[in-house]
Formats: structure tokens, sequence, C-alpha cells
């Protein structure tokens, strides 16, 4: 199904829609002045980016379902407002939230082993001092940072303890760094179908249109995330083959030049690509809803 999704987009490409390329590359556009020009007001920049965004992924369902795109459809999604703003909004504040949360428990569970391991190295770095200037070693340990951990005197105390408290330290920090982003996935690819669901369904209330996009890309999330990896391998493969290619002596620089050119397309296609593969995701999973409901 992955490969079918990238073929059914891939002939929407081959019948070169200047149009839609074109308004594309507007959106791309408008979306980098509504960031620059909101920076002072993030609020301004995160409202104008949302808008265009939802109005991108109309165009790439119109262009997908082959009817006509307009330049002026760039602005439909801040027509009714209020509406599209709650539901991206709402899309955007979850994802946020599902994503800092794992992270900022990982990044205070590291703070706290972090500490701990400081602590018993200042401790141990006293000794020594101390070893040094008075001839022998102190009979007490440093203890910063240790009341709120019941270590008062850490004399003797084992050094591996300090290598125990480093390491966890890093595996919280990297534990909820990846768990972050592993949320970021699965909650990006639960709600990817939520501009089209505003777009088909308009009597479905803002909040609980996240929640019909979550039931309808069910079984679908890992079939979405494939996709994307596919594109990205083929990308990769086809830019390491003309690299390596390039490395040839005397004729090296031909492949070089493609290797740029191809660099150029892939920048210049991937947005209206990746809408469009959105947007036949979107059609496949209403297919198989429509399918199953027979």
């Amino acid at each position: 199904m992955s490969i079918q999704v990238i073929k059914n987009a891939w002939a929407v490409i081959t019948k070169k829609p200047i149009k839609l390329w074109g308004i594309s590359l507007l959106g791309v556009l408008l979306t980098t002045l509504g960031s620059l020009l909101g920076g002072p007001v993030p609020i301004i920049a995160i409202a104008v980016t949302m808008m265009v965004d939802l109005s991108m992924a109309w165009i790439y369902l119109d262009g997908y379902r082959g009817k006509e795109v307009k330049v002026e459809q760039v602005f439909d999604g801040f027509k009714d407002y209020k509406r599209s703003f709650c539901v991206m909004g709402w899309r955007k504040l979850v994802v946020f939230i599902w994503t800092i949360v794992p992270m900022v428990i990982g990044g205070a569970v590291a703070y706290i082993l972090g500490k701990a391991a400081f602590a018993q190295v200042l401790a141990y770095l006293k000794q020594f001092i101390g070893s040094l200037l008075s001839g022998y070693g102190y009979s007490y340990g440093y203890g910063y940072g240790y009341d709120s951990y019941g270590f008062n005197n850490i004399s003797g105390f084992d050094r591996g303890i300090m290598m125990v408290f480093g390491v966890l330290a890093v595996i919280a920090l990297v534990a909820g760094i990846i768990t972050g982003i592993v949320f970021y996935c699965i909650k990006s690819y639960a709600y990817a179908v939520v501009p089209y669901i505003v777009r088909d369904d308009a009597t479905t209330n803002a909040f609980d249109v996240a929640k019909k996009s979550v039931a309808m890309t069910n079984g679908y999330k890992g079939k979405m995330f494939l996709t994307d990896v596919i594109i990205v391998v083929i990308i990769a493969i086809v830019e390491g083959i003309l690299g390596a290619f390039g490395a040839i002596p005397y004729i090296g620089f031909i492949f070089n030049l493609a290797a740029a050119a191809v660099g150029v397309v892939v920048a210049g296609l991937t947005p209206v690509f990746m809408g469009l593969v959105r947007a036949a995701w979107f059609e496949e999973i209403n297919k198989g809803q429509n399918q199953s409901q027979e």
C-alpha cells in the first residue's frame, strides 16, 4: 500500500501540474514570510503558518483528485479562521505536549542523577586535595548536594556509585529524548488527516476532528511512516550513487553536476510531492473505510 500511494502521487507529478507546483512554492514563501514577520509576536507567526498549511493541504487534495487549483485558494484557510485555528491549534498543542513531556521528565531525572554524580566527584576531589596538603586523607566526604539523598557523610563511598549515577543520568536523558521523538511521530501521523476532515466534514466539532483523525488513521500510522521512509531512502540512494560516481577521475564532475541538479529538483518538488502523498493516504483511508462498511 505504501508503494501504491507513492505511485499514485508520482502519477500526478508526471502530468506536469505547473500551476500546482507554483502554488506549492508560493505556500512555502508565505509560510516563511509569516514566520519572519510574526517573529516579534509568535502567536501571529503560528496562526499564519497553520492557516497556510491548512490551505495547502486542501490544494494538494484538489490536485490529487484532479480538480483545478487556483492561486487564491492559498487563503481559503483564513475564511473560517475561528474553526480552522481551533482545529489546527489543538492538533499542534497535543503533538507538542506528547513530545515535550517525556523529554522534560527525562531531563529532570538526568539532572537529579547528574547532581548526585557531580556531588560525588566534588567529594573525592576535596579528599584528594586535602591528602596532598596535609599528607593524609580526609576521614569525611565533601557531601555537597547529598543532604536530599541521605548521604551526609560519604567517606569511603564506593566510586562505582558515581559512575552508576552518571550512566543512569545519560540513559534517562537519552530515553526521554527518544521517547519524545517516538511520541511526536505517532501523534503526527495520528493527526495527519485533520486538514482533510476539516475540508470534507464541516459538521464535526473542531475539537472532535482530532478524535476522528485518530480513529481514521488507526492501523495506517505505520504504513504512512513506512511511505516517508521509502521516499527518504530512495532519494538517499540516488544521491549516494551519484556522489560515488562523482569520485571517478576526469568524468566525475558530470555526476557531481547531476547530483546537484537532483538536489535542486528534490528541494523544489518535495513540498508538492509530500502534500500529494498525504492527500493520497487520506483517499486510501477513506476507500478502506467505505469498503469495510460495505
